[in-house]
This record gives structure tokens, C-alpha cells and sequence, in this order.
């Protein structure tokens, strides 16, 4: 996961993000936008939607970014991740 947008996230920065591996997935969930990487002018329209949000709007997007970032990107989300890889490995499952 790329972690300057999991950051921004999780400080309540709305976030415009393309569909490039990584991104999609968080994107599908919480980010304000997705866009395809080789559109310049959706990348624009995009990045003019969430300056233009209202307050209520903003402050929903932020809720739900930081309730995403702690499901699944936080300590006990990653602690747990680890020790089901651990977990296979010392089970000789790849």
C-alpha cells in the first residue's frame, strides 16, 4: 500500500487517487476521488470536486477515512496481517 496516501488519510487529507496498483483498492473505499492515471483533465475535474467540497461533505469523507485506516491499516490491522504470513510460513504454506 502506498503509505503518503494511508498517511493523508489518516490526518483526514481528502485524497485523489488513480486506479495504479496500490491505490485502487484504498481508493474504492475511501479516497474523496479515483481516477485513471492517464487522464489528465479527470485528474483535474478531480482534484476541483474536493477543493469544492462543502464542510459537512469534508468532514464525512474524513470520518470515513479514518474509520478505513483503522480497520485495515492500522497497528492491530498490520500485527495481524504479520502473524498470518508468520503463521503460514511456520506452517510450510507459501
Amino acid at each position: 500500500m502506498p503509505f503518503a496516501v494511508l498517511e493523508a488519510l489518516a490526518v483526514g487529507i481528502p485524497v485523489v487517487a488513480s486506479d495504479i496498483p496500490g491505490q485502487a483498492a484504498i481508493a474504492d473505499a475511501v479516497a474523496a476521488c479515483r481516477v485513471t492515471a492517464a487522464e489528465p483533465r479527470a485528474l483535474a475535474a478531480a482534484i476541483l470536486d474536493v477543493v469544492e467540497l462543502d464542510a459537512a461533505a469534508r468532514r464525512a469523507e474524513q470520518a470515513a477515512a479514518r474509520e478505513w485506516i483503522v480497520e485495515n491499516a492500522g497497528l492491530q490491522a498490520w500485527a495481524a496481517t504479520l502473524t498470518g504470513i508468520y503463521d503460514r510460513v511456520l506452517a510450510g504454506i507459501p
